[in-house]
Parts: structure tokens; sequence; C-alpha cells
């Protein structure tokens, strides 16, 4: 926040305050399509994912598989490093997921980059 800025919230009522700092604390999100791998360590298996949703603290994962809250996932694409991320929410086959650390503006704009995802020869993804 800009020095203007902290003059001008400073003034404000703490409700207001508090929205605007959500407002800023949430990353922005892209629409991506990433055909990728998710780990479960604790079971030891590994499923086909999509991610979708994402940003620089979090994604969407989208599976068949059934996929437990709270559970820790390593996400692999391609050739980019494993994320390590916790499954915060489910529905029916959608995962919202919070990575333990915030992936780098340079890794995101690589997956922002390879986001398309070709359809399986029966015509349906993963």
């Amino acid at each position: 926040m800009t020095d203007i800025e902290t003059l001008y919230y400073a003034r404000l009522p703490a409700s207001a305050t508090q929205t605007y700092q959500r407002i800023i604390d949430r990353d922005k999100r892209y629409d991506v399509r990433l055909r990728a791998r998710a780990r479960q360590p604790a079971v030891d298996i590994e499923v086909s994912v999509i991610i979708s949703n994402l940003s620089r603290t979090g994604c969407k994962v989208e599976t068949m598989m059934s996929l437990a809250s709270k559970e820790t996932l390593l996400l692999n694409h391609r050739d980019q490093p494993a994320i390590r991320a916790e499954i915060m929410w489910s529905k029916t086959g959608a995962y919202g997921c919070k990575f333990h650390n915030p992936i780098s503006s340079k890794m995101l704009s690589q997956l922002i980059e390879q986001s398309s995802v070709p359809l399986w020869s029966d015509g349906q993804n993963p």
C-alpha cells in the first residue's frame, strides 16, 4: 500500500479497512485448464487432474477420484516443480486447494502460457 493509500484508509472505519484488506489479500485468479498429476503422499496414490482457477496462492482441482478435505496433495504439471497444496473445500469432483507456499510470478506466468487442455480421443476430459 502506498503512503497516500495508508493515510486515506487510516481515516476509514475499521470495517471498510478490513474489506479493502480482504480484496488486496485475494490474489487475481486466472481461467486456466492444465492437465496435471496429483499425488496424495499419505496414501501414495497418484491421479489425473485438471487444474483451473489458478492464482499464486491456490487453484481448483477437478478429478473423478474422491479426495478428502484437509488432505495434502503434490501437484505436478509437465516440467514444473511439484506444488504442495491442501484441499480446503470440495463439491462434486471439484476441490479448492490452497498452496502451502505461494508460487512465484514466473511459475504462474509459465502455467498460464501452458494453459490448454486437448480433449481425450473419446472427447472427454479426465
